[in-house]
């Protein structure tokens, strides 16, 4: 019988009458047609013949990578890296694989090695320029999108990106340029529409937002952010029904939606459907934040438990004028045989702590005693199953303390004039705060030498100071201001409260002040729709825009208000 000869320098593989480069050639092959199992079989028999087979060691990483076992597809990319360590494409899918296992560092340095090999590697800049955004170097990001634009000036994804950071950096004008540029280099990329709707809704253009919604029900009918983004932008424009419908559209394809929900029960708040506002609110609520009911070790109540004779612990949930506004349902609690424990910032700690029915106050962070049940304060509306004729409105509720009200009527000195307690902006982080809040330039056209102004601020903007400067006729305290406790005690001290929407508003109609609030044209749920009156505060007058960021008409209207109840307030106690 005749015998074959190896072939030197051409090992051959079981099963197989291969070399080791055929072999590879065809796991590639299998590889690009998807049938990743077997080109996963040829890799590894490819290395346990060539264990340095660097190739084959990336290549089976970006199976494993593709197949969710990130952690093994790092560990063949680090081999690889050890035997190659000049590939760039193999430094970029590192890169990957360490941002998947949120090892943004490692990541960042694994790109820039792709890209010291390789400067002219577009996706390396691009991902790059994308991690160091997650990461908050907005200005690097924006340096690292625009190598990316030189190399690749149609990318219309590097421009999409791009926006976003400068709407970070609220450059937004540069961010709608931005979008632009990538809708006309690809109109059919539904986020860029999505993302320049998103800002022009933030910006109070509705009526341009809503071309770009529809934009993407010409590509995609139907679309969920779509029809949630038209929604918004009729709700902002004040067509509250028709945003109804719109939110029930994009509830069909994504009934789960949180955003869909959340807008919808804010929609339906604002038309005093508390009903089904606050039960779709409370949904959203434990969808959207699971920790706030898993991270206490007792059941959530809802108002079905008896608690007679039980420790219930209410917990603040988001912001301080919330708070404010919904611990009026403490004493409710309490009156249910409850044992009342309240949980709320440390900003309002002393403030809350001699709130009727409730028997300790902590602040966030502190150790608390053993409850029965909990419920965040925001929930209580629902858990008492309030209407609009039922809220609860046993004012006041929150008191000053006597020793400050002492020490600030001697700092404000004797009483010639009505006091005028202003406040014309909030927390600058706030979401809404653009909306919200007025630039002292308009503001200080309520100030006249007939009455006496105080300011309400403990702080104020860099914008604001040289208004505030100039202007002898506010008295403005700073840091004087060290807590609610102060403020409370100075807003005692005024016979009005004029504030935008901030939680010095809320604290000021809990104890019954006098307060005119300043309203955009869309508000928060809470005041309702068109009424100048609120059901939570008997206290407040309600001045709204009569179109979106029109403060002067408010602040006119404010200004003639004063005159004409100038005699009655020189009257007040």
């Amino acid at each position: 019988m005749k015998k074959h000869k190896a072939t030197k320098g051409k090992k051959k593989f079981v099963g197989q009458n291969l070399d080791s480069a055929t072999c590879f050639q065809q796991a590639i092959a299998l590889h690009q047609v998807g049938a990743l199992e077997q080109a996963e079989l040829l890799y590894r028999q490819i290395l346990a013949q060539e264990p340095s087979h660097a190739d084959a060691l990336h290549l089976l990483g970006l199976i494993r990578h593709r197949q969710a076992d990130t952690e093994g597809a790092l560990a063949f990319f680090d081999q690889a890296v050890s035997i190659t360590p000049d590939k760039a494409p193999l430094y970029y899918d590192r890169a990957v694989a360490l941002r998947v296992l949120n090892r943004e560092e490692e990541a960042l340095a694994s790109y820039d090695r792709a890209i010291s090999i390789n400067y002219n590697y577009p996706k390396a800049h691009f991902n790059r320029a994308n991690l160091l955004g997650h990461l908050g170097r907005l200005e690097d990001a924006l340096a690292g999108y625009d190598r990316v634009l030189t190399m690749q000036s149609d990318l219309a994804e590097a421009y999409i990106n791009r926006g976003n950071v400068l709407v970070s950096l609220k450059r937004y004008e540069e961010a709608l340029s931005n979008f632009d540029s990538g809708i006309k280099i690809h109109p059919g990329i539904i986020e860029n529409h999505i993302c320049k709707g998103s800002l022009l809704l933030f910006l109070n253009r509705p009526n341009d937002a809503l071309t770009c919604y529809q934009a993407v029900l010409s590509i995609h009918p139907g679309h969920n952010d779509a029809n949630n983004g038209i929604g918004k932008a009729l709700e902002n424009q004040g067509c509250h029904t028709d945003a109804l419908h719109w939110y029930g559209l994009a509830k069909i394809n994504n009934p789960e939606c949180v955003n869909t929900r959340f807008n919808e029960s804010y929609c339906q708040l604002k038309l005093g459907d508390l009903e089904n506002g606050l039960a779709n609110l409370e949904w959203c609520t434990q969808t959207a934040n699971p920790l706030i009911v898993d991270s206490f070790s007792q059941p959530l109540w809802l108002g079905k438990e008896t608690l007679m004779g039980k420790t219930i612990l209410l917990h603040a949930e988001h912001g301080l004028g919330d708070t404010i506004q919904f611990a009026r349902y403490a004493p409710l609690v309490a009156k249910l045989g409850a044992r009342v424990v309240l949980k709320v910032e440390p900003d309002l700690k002393i403030t809350l702590s001699e709130l009727p029915g409730v028997e300790q106050v902590f602040g966030s962070g502190e150790n608390l005693p053993d409850y029965a049940y909990h419920c965040p304060l925001l929930s209580l509306p629902l858990a008492f199953n309030t209407r609009l004729d039922s809220i609860p409105a046993d004012i006041p509720y929150i008191f000053s303390q006597t020793d400050k009200v002492q020490v600030w009527r001697g700092r404000l000195g004797e009483k010639t004039m009505p006091r005028i307690g202003l406040r014309w902006s909030g927390n600058p982080e706030h979401s809404n705060d653009h909306n919200r809040s007025i630039p002292l330039a308009k503001m200080v056209g309520l100030i006249s030498s007939e009455m006496l102004f105080f300011s309400l601020q403990n702080e104020v903007r860099k914008d604001d100071l040289p208004v505030l400067e100039k202007n002898q006729h506010l008295h403005f305290f700073g840091d004087q201001l060290h807590d609610f406790t102060d403020t409370a005690a100075l807003v005692e001290l005024m016979d009005l409260v004029i504030s935008v929407d901030t939680s010095v508003a809320h604290l000021a109609a809990a104890m019954g002040k006098p307060v005119w609030l300043l309203l955009p044209f869309d508000p928060d749920w809470r005041w309702l729709l068109e009424r100048e009156d609120s059901p939570w505060y008997p206290s407040m007058r309600l001045f709204r825009q009569p179109e979106i960021g029109n403060w002067d008409a408010v602040l006119d209207r404010v200004k003639l208000a004063l005159i004409q109840h100038h005699g009655p307030l020189i009257e007040r106690p």
